[in-house]
């Protein structure tokens, strides 16, 4: 049995400047006596890192030389004697010597460097890897191109962002408030979006081109981000910005490059507290646009000759480029330019036959590829990010004020990290020498996973409002997102009159083939005999999140709020 009384040590071990990239945004977690030495055992930790969906375990000690893994993190728990473990390399003020002894366990980042470098005779550990590593590689410092191959999975292109677009209502007639900015970033958005015009008295303004939507200074917007800009994550924030006005420079912009030669985005740790502006940049003068390229995936395009030198300073690492074909920008574009796909050439790329639209997934391991809503959705519908996620897209726009499916599912994807807006994607979706196609069900690391759903809890009633005097005839409707074939839908029979402590003892058995890209809706709706079911309350949860044995999920509102309500479930998860 895991000890009651678990001590956590976190610290971060930073680049050595030399031969070990480390890890600038994800800690070292050291858990002391998660099991009490004198009962810990080799087998004890296998079953904990099995219930935490790490695999592909070990018994052995820990090499008495810097090595570290690139596509994995990993678990090492102690069950026998101690040791010296260092982290980081060699260099005095970058590395970490800390102790391991029987049953403590070591969480270490994907890219931190560790050695043995001292150990009683009896010491052994269990190691292990995370689900998305059991293809883990073996990095050992030697060189610059071994190092440059590793942090390919380490920048920022490696990265799911928060992203929204900014009308509230409709985006014919709706308004633009700063209001609407501000809940974004509290719910952990990292990338925002503004459409901005000349206005009277020299003040810019914002607002959606071409249609009755009312306008809103951009200095007030510029106001209140600048106040919750980083109150709910550290990590920067993008402003994407269609610029058809110039404007003088504001405070906390990132002016200029973090060094003068870069090959490679920063990560998000070096660029803390930083906003980043990503728009097009033009050279003074008017450019002709390229008869070959293809626009007609591209936001408006502003005129050349309104852009103020000083706004073109300021796109540095993300700047936006016409799209010819996936071939050209892959191997003619620099690492900061960035690529803007309306959702319907978004989907062509992706319903392209196999295997060309494998390609896309190429893309976005060099680029940042951002997709956004179609002219047709006029009433601020949100497209279905996963089928983007699953291809790598860095930035799917949604507008947070829909409060549909898309935004329970978006909330829920980013909660996997803590809601701080950006979640480092699957190896399978960074590394070279890993063949992934979200086409294909013939994935290695599968789970078959069983949902019992038991019973529910003071369920809400219609509408949460108390005074409805109906009874309420609750189901479970359970949905399945990720890859196609991970796509499934299912629904418990229904209980009549019974809100209070409904009782369903229904099984649900699915295989799900990609759970690093998984996602499971569970909705709870008022069965009507004559018409349309009635939403109660809902819970999104990514598989990897999901927790083995018996378990109460609280239900939520359609705007994210926590409301009255749970279900009981028992979650079994096996792999096959």
């Amino acid at each position: 049995m895991v000890s009651n009384n678990i001590k956590i040590e976190t610290f971060f071990v930073h680049d050595d400047g030399q031969y070990f990239p480390n890890n600038n945004h994800l800690s070292v977690i050291v858990y002391r006596q998660v099991f009490d030495s004198k009962t810990v055992s080799a087998s004890k930790w296998e079953q904990l890192f099995k219930e935490n969906n790490f695999g592909k375990s070990w018994r052995d000690g820990i090499f008495s030389f810097h090595h570290y893994h690139s596509t994995a993190h990993e678990a090492l728990g102690c069950y026998d004697g101690r040791a010296q473990v260092r982290l980081g390399g060699d260099n005095e003020q970058v590395r970490k010597d800390i102790e391991l002894v029987s049953g403590d366990c070591i969480l270490i980042p994907v890219g931190v460097a560790h050695k043995n470098i001292g150990q009683d005779n009896d010491f052994a550990v269990v190691g292990a890897y995370d689900i998305d590593g059991k293809n883990y590689d073996m990095n050992y410092g030697k060189n610059a191109e071994e190092r440059r191959k590793a942090e390919e999975n380490i920048k920022q292109t490696s990265f799911f962002i928060d992203l929204t677009r900014y009308i509230r209502d409709n985006q014919v007639y709706g308004d633009c408030t700063p209001e609407t900015y501000i809940h974004a970033l509290r719910t952990g958005c990292r990338a925002v979006e503004m459409d901005c015009y000349d206005g009277d008295n020299m003040e810019p303004i914002v607002y959606h081109g071409n249609t009755l939507t009312k306008p809103i200074p951009f200095r007030e917007i510029i106001l209140a981000i600048k106040t919750e800009a980083f109150t709910t994550s550290p990590y920067p924030l993008f402003f994407n910005i269609e610029n058809h006005c110039s404007y003088e420079q504001q405070d906390h912009l990132l002016s200029k490059p973090l060094v003068d030669d870069y090959e490679k985005l920063p990560s998000p740790e070096e660029l803390k507290y930083k906003v980043i502006i990503r728009s097009r940049r033009y050279p003074k003068g008017k450019i002709a646009a390229d008869p070959k390229s293809d626009r007609s995936n591209d936001e408006t395009e502003p005129n050349p000759k309104d852009y103020h030198p000083d706004f073109s300073n300021l796109i540095i690492y993300s700047q936006i480029v016409s799209f010819m074909n996936i071939i050209h920008t892959i191997y003619t574009q620099k690492c900061f330019h960035s690529i803007s796909f309306k959702e319907s050439k978004a989907d062509d790329l992706i319903n392209q036959p196999s295997p060309e639209h494998l390609d896309l997934i190429k893309l976005t391991k060099q680029h940042m590829v951002r997709v956004y809503p179609g002219t047709k959705r006029q009433d601020s519908s949100n497209i279905d990010p996963v089928d983007y996620w699953t291809y790598g897209v860095q930035m799917v726009a949604l507008n947070y004020q829909a409060n549909d499916k898309a935004m329970c599912i978006q909330r829920a994807f980013f909660s996997d990290n803590g809601g701080c807006g950006y979640l480092l994607k699957p190896s399978f979706l960074l590394s070279d020498n890993q063949l992934f196609d979200p086409k294909d069900n013939n994935h290695k690391k599968g789970k078959h996973i069983q949902i019992h759903i038991i019973s529910g809890q003071h369920l809400p009633k219609e509408k949460n409002h108390i005074e409805h005097t109906d009874i309420v005839d609750p189901y479970v409707t359970v949905i399945t997102y990720g890859i196609k074939s991970d796509c499934t839908e299912h629904n418990t029979p229904s209980v009549r009159n019974n809100g209070l402590n409904p009782i369903w003892d229904y099984k649900i058995n699915l295989d799900i083939f990609c759970p690093e890209l998984c996602l499971i809706l569970f909705q709870v709706r008022d069965k009507d005999r004559y018409g349309p079911s009635t939403f109660l309350g809902q819970a999104c949860v990514p598989f990897t999140a999901l927790q083995l044995g018996y378990r109460h999920i609280k239900l939520k509102a359609k705007d994210g709020d926590y409301i009255q309500g749970t279900i009981f479930v028992h979650i079994k998860i096996e792999d096959f």
